[in-house]
């Protein structure tokens, strides 16, 4: 804890207008009052550079308050962004990450490669898009990937690899001149594709709704045909 000087226990104002003292006496008064300051002052320096758990010096400094954050003094405001801090890296959030501004941004970069960043515009997408030469910002927006609120993705360079897993799969027989309304539950209208029996066999595909996908098999030679059927 920090201590005031409040007083001097000797001072030149306390002597007579003529001094009965000798000359070290004298001069013990007049050095009284330099001597107690450089002591507290001295004193001061030792409490501030204190590293003791619950009397550091910075423990017993005060601070005003600040929004967000607990604590009178700077030892626990140290702590408490301590806390709360995340490291550049290695650190997990436990929470969203929030950004405010209309227009945030995230950019992503890798030494001698080109970089990335997701961009919220002040519209209802996303947007993700490279830059045009490596370690720099210059963002290449006509080739933006962009998500929409809506569901909708648009990719200007195309998709590659779609379709590798199928979203539903249906395996049976289809006998000729019949039908077999597949219930998929997909919510949309997927993209179908059939593989098993060939030859003179024509299958036709018909979306009955968004959860439910007809497939009929008409053979001249009277065959059924038998395989899986893929949807994507």
């Amino acid at each position: 804890m920090f201590q005031k000087l409040v007083s001097f226990t000797k001072k030149v104002a306390d002597l007579s207008d003529k001094p009965s003292l000798n000359p070290a006496e004298l001069k013990a008064q007049f050095d009284a009052a330099p001597d107690e300051v450089r002591e507290s002052l001295n004193k001061l320096i030792d409490a501030l550079q204190k590293t003791e758990t619950g009397d550091s010096g910075a423990k017993n400094i005060g601070v005003t308050n600040i929004s967000g954050l607990t604590g009178t003094d700077v030892q626990t405001l140290l702590e408490a962004l301590a806390n709360n801090k995340v490291n550049k890296a290695g650190d997990i959030l436990s929470g969203p990450l929030r950004f405010a501004d209309g227009s945030a941004t995230i950019v992503m970069k890798q030494p001698g490669k080109k970089s990335f960043v997701i961009h919220h515009p002040a519209e209802d997408k996303l947007v993700i898009t490279a830059s045009i030469t490596a370690d720099a910002e210059d963002w290449d927006w006509a080739n933006q990937y962009v998500f929409t609120a809506n569901g909708v993705f648009t990719a200007p360079g195309g998709l590659a690899k779609i379709g590798k897993t199928p979203a539903f799969t249906w395996t049976g027989t289809i006998a000729n001149n019949n039908y077999v309304d597949i219930v998929h539950n997909l919510g949309y209208k997927p993209i179908v594709q059939l593989d098993g029996t060939t030859g003179n066999i024509q299958m036709n595909t018909a979306h009955i709704n968004v959860n439910t996908t007809r497939i009929s098999c008409y053979s001249t030679g009277g065959n059924s045909w038998t395989g899986t059927i893929s949807f994507y």
